[in-house]
């Protein structure tokens, strides 16, 4: 599994950044100083601030998960410990008319809030916080290099952001991305998996089934949240030969 992130200009000066590694991941790549950032065009401070703060998002909910992976099994203990206790507080303590099912609502009611709360709690906690404060400082020190190919697929997409999508679709089965530079390390896979976690593997299917049917352009465009990325998509993989 590739440690890359993926930077590339969208339409209007915004950084697009793509990356194949889950939140959970991404985190304990920076934690062994695994993470490459590569990029086509180079970017001035503002647009590298602007990188930086997506990264940190993926930072914060990658820390998240991992939280809720390594305390799982004891805010589910600690859980049915407050269920239980509020079963037999329900039940011989607090006496209603209707047995069993009132105890058994609240005490799951119950249950369920203190996961919450005992989540959150941990979350707010010195450890979370220092962990948060340990990722911003390792994804700071991510080395970001240039590469030819990520360029050429940048200029590709800001056409398809450029042009009408009639028109696209006129010349679409003429219209091929064929980059001079080789993709020599599967950066071309990398950016099609992380599209399809953003916009959906099915939603890229029926995408592409439409924009070779005529039809209204305004049903194709709300298939998918990002259409040139999703026209992208498309012609990357045939130029993989998918």
């Amino acid at each position: 599994m590739s440690n890359r992130v993926l930077i590339l200009h969208r339409e209007g000066g915004e950084m697009d950044v793509f990356a194949s590694l889950s939140p959970s991941d991404f985190v304990t790549a920076l934690e062994e100083n695994r993470v490459e950032g590569y990029f086509g065009a180079y970017p001035d401070m503002k647009q590298i601030e602007q990188v930086k703060g997506k990264l940190y998002v993926l930072g914060e909910e990658g820390s998240r998960l991992q939280l809720g992976e390594r305390t799982f099994y004891l805010r589910f203990g600690l859980s049915v410990l407050v269920f239980l206790a509020l079963f037999y507080f329900f039940s011989y303590v607090v006496h209603d008319p209707v047995p069993l099912v009132d105890e058994v609502a609240l005490s799951l009611g119950g249950a369920f809030l203190f996961s919450l709360w005992h989540r959150r709690r941990l979350e707010r906690g010195v450890r979370m916080v220092q962990k948060r404060i340990d990722v911003k400082g390792s994804i700071d020190r991510v080395e970001f290099r240039e590469s030819l190919f990520l360029r050429e697929l940048e200029l590709f997409l800001e056409t398809l952001e450029q042009r009408p999508l009639d028109k696209i679709r006129e010349n679409w089965t003429r219209e091929a991305y064929h980059p001079s530079a080789e993709d020599n390390t599967g950066m071309t896979a990398e950016i099609l998996k992380s599209i399809e976690q953003r916009l959906g593997r099915r939603a890229l299917a029926r995408f592409g089934r439409l924009i070779r049917r005529s039809g209204p352009s305004g049903i194709i465009t709300k298939t998918v949240s990002d259409v040139p990325l999703a026209l992208l998509y498309h012609k990357c993989r045939e130029s993989l030969g998918v």
